[in-house]
């Protein structure tokens, strides 16, 4: 239980930073919000992969999602074939990246990268595909400044939250002790 509720109150706190930095860089709210929560899953499943693998996984998914828009724009219509061959083809692509490394890449990782893209655009792309040069880029953009901090937050103040703790977890911990000048370093 006090794990959970440190957890908790973790998230709030970075909800509460993650909405003084959307105010001050002018993000939508619900972005915010959505970037948070996802950022706040990565850092919180601390299993075998580790930190790195966690979050190699995830931009990965964000990269070929965003691709899979731009092929989707180009090449695909919106007819339902085209919308399946999207999907098909993003997940696709996750799954053979993260089967290829021996899961050190974690697939549901991959999955959350698709999750944060199609969360935050897919709308904006429906009501106005013409305009994915501009709002893909800038709508992303504004849903990953939530996910770091959470993603910081939980990785640097509550690393054994949810997990085991791999060597790069350990790695990261010392980083983390020697930016904060605390001098304990976290076992699990």
């Amino acid at each position: 239980m006090g794990k959970t509720f440190g957890a908790g109150l973790l998230f709030i706190a970075a909800g509460i930073v993650t909405v003084i930095v959307g105010g001050v860089f002018d993000l939508k709210i619900d972005t915010v919000f959505f970037g948070l929560a996802v950022g706040g899953v990565l850092a919180m499943v601390n299993e075998n992969s580790g930190t790195v693998g966690r979050l190699g996984a995830f931009l990965i998914g964000v990269v070929i999602t965003m691709a899979g828009y731009i092929i989707r724009i180009l090449a695909l219509n919106e007819s339902i074939l085209g919308q399946i061959l999207f999907g098909v083809l993003v997940a696709l692509l996750i799954i053979v990246i993260c089967a290829a490394t021996s899961n050190r890449l974690p697939l549901w990782s991959g999955i959350l990268g698709i999750v944060l893209v199609t969360g935050t655009y897919e709308a904006s792309f429906l009501q106005a595909p013409q305009d994915i040069q501009t709002q893909l880029f800038s709508t992303v953009s504004m849903a990953l400044v939530p996910m770091a901090i959470a993603f910081l937050a939980g990785i640097f103040l509550k690393p054994e939250l949810v997990g085991v703790e791999t060597q790069e977890d350990k790695e990261i911990d010392e980083l983390a002790s020697r930016m904060t000048g605390s001098n304990e370093t976290k076992e699990v």
